[in-house]
């Protein structure tokens, strides 16, 4: 099924996936997510969206990646 997740986008979450998918949206929603990667890196995401309109979906979505503390090395020459 590949990425057939896109094609059914319906929530606040479709402002990443298939920004069209915002028409199906009802109400107001909330989405957070907190994900912790390898050694220090995370990725937290959140969205709001509401319906504005019959049809008609808003949303914003903020995504930061951290990439935590890399060791630095220095060769003298």
């Amino acid at each position: 099924m590949g990425e057939a997740g896109v094609a059914l986008a319906d929530d606040v979450n479709a402002a990443s996936q298939n920004p069209a998918g915002l028409s199906q949206m009802k109400g107001q929603q909330f989405s957070f997510m907190h994900q912790a990667y390898v050694v220090d890196s995370a990725v937290e995401h959140a969205a709001y969206g509401l319906q504005a309109m019959n049809n008609l979906g808003l949303a914003l979505s903020l995504d930061y990646l951290n990439f935590g503390t890399i060791n630095k090395y220095t060769r003298d020459a």
